[in-house]
């Protein structure tokens, strides 16, 4: 399933700093840009890295599967199911190595998987 990247940009507050010290101060609020959202895990998900070069976003979650996508296409790159495709379990986290080849995940049943 390829990702859906909106063809507008949304926007979020996001809090500032006043530059008016003292106790009456407030903070101000700036639109944040939203310039990518990826779609495709069948669940919540429950986190997601940047690649060392920043060119790709993995993510991973309750749906099981750890997703690589490419940052500026929202196009999937790779989908990791699991060591054997059989309800695999929970994604808590994902990191990539230092040079960006390789995802270590870990999920639910206490398992490391790269």
């Amino acid at each position: 399933m390829k990702a859906t990247i909106p063809s507008h940009k949304s926007t979020s507050p996001i809090a500032t700093a006043s530059s008016s010290p003292g106790p009456s101060s407030s903070p101000t609020v700036a639109p944040l840009s939203t310039p990518f959202v990826y779609r495709g895990h069948s669940d919540k998900v429950l986190t997601a890295a940047w690649s060392p070069d920043s060119t790709r976003v993995a993510s991973g979650g309750i749906g099981a599967t750890v997703q690589v996508w490419d940052a500026t296409t929202g196009n999937h790159v790779f989908i990791y199911n699991g060591r054997d495709n059989s309800s695999p379990p929970k994604v808590y986290s994902v990191a990539w190595s230092h040079d960006g080849t390789r995802i270590a995940s870990t999920h639910e049943d206490g398992t490391v998987q790269v």
